[in-house]
């Protein structure tokens, strides 16, 4: 009389393993991909936002701005801003671009507005197309160029340019420059 087999010789159950081995490794790389991308994704969008919110404010301030200047080199906005008020005042708003060894934050009058920021090659962050300050009635360009990184999954470059024509003198003076 013949045994029946029954079971998995040590053979299958060899192959067997090193199969699911490999299937496990493959799903494995696939999902630590998925969370990969979608921290590059997160990094992007959060600079993203930080940009268009430091576009949106910046040209607001400069359009209303009836006075301007850059200073230290590019690192720094001074300018002064009418209210949305009636009667209109004048308040003083400082951009600045501080921080040290290649990493940055841009604050207006204190508040950071985007952080992980970097120089546009040797550019300064803000410039006058005329290269000096914009005082009461006087036409001129604010440029701006800035470079918003995330640490791990790239750059959002941030460039532009707002005319102003200084306002008139609505209001109390108060002059910032």
């Amino acid at each position: 009389m013949l045994r029946e087999e029954s079971g998995f010789s040590l053979v299958e159950l060899a192959v067997y393993i090193v199969l699911l081995g490999i299937v496990s490794a493959i799903v494995a790389a696939t999902v630590l991909s998925i969370f990969r991308s979608e921290k590059s994704v997160s990094g992007l969008t959060t600079s993203a936002n930080e940009s268009q919110v430091f576009v949106s404010v910046l040209n607001q301030d400069i359009r209303s701005a009836r006075e301007l200047a850059v200073r230290d080199g590019g690192a720094r906005l001074v300018a002064s801003v009418a209210s949305r008020q009636s009667p209109i005042t004048w308040t003083c708003v400082t951009w600045q671009v501080s921080g040290s060894g290649g990493e940055y934050s841009v604050t207006r009058n204190g508040n950071v507005l985007v952080e992980n920021v970097r120089a546009d090659g040797t550019e300064p962050f803000f410039s006058t197309t005329s290269g000096s300050d914009v005082g009461q009635g006087e036409e001129d360009t604010v440029d701006y160029k800035l470079i918003a990184t995330d640490d791990s999954s790239g750059r959002v470059e941030v460039r532009g340019a707002v005319s102003n024509v200084a306002q008139g003198t609505h209001g109390a003076p108060k002059h910032c420059i």
